[in-house]
């Protein structure tokens, strides 16, 4: 049965696993291409999971990330 909180990412389906501490994943792609919608959707997933979110924009103030969730 799936979980009513979880988020569909598809992620889990990836050949990758979720990052160990002290690792870090990036994305690329171009303008436009959907890069923060996606990495909201996964930290959305993980804010279900109780886990410890930190999304940092070097380009948006603070208050309008917070719209994003």
């Amino acid at each position: 049965m799936a979980d009513e909180n979880a988020v569909c990412s598809g992620y889990e389906k990836m050949p990758v696993s979720r990052l160990e501490p002290g690792e870090m994943g990036v994305i690329l792609a171009r303008a436009g291409a959907g890069k923060t919608a996606c990495l909201t959707h996964l930290a959305l997933g993980y804010m279900l999971d109780k886990e410890p979110v930190l999304h940092v924009c070097v380009d948006v103030v603070p208050d309008k990330v917070k719209l994003w969730y």
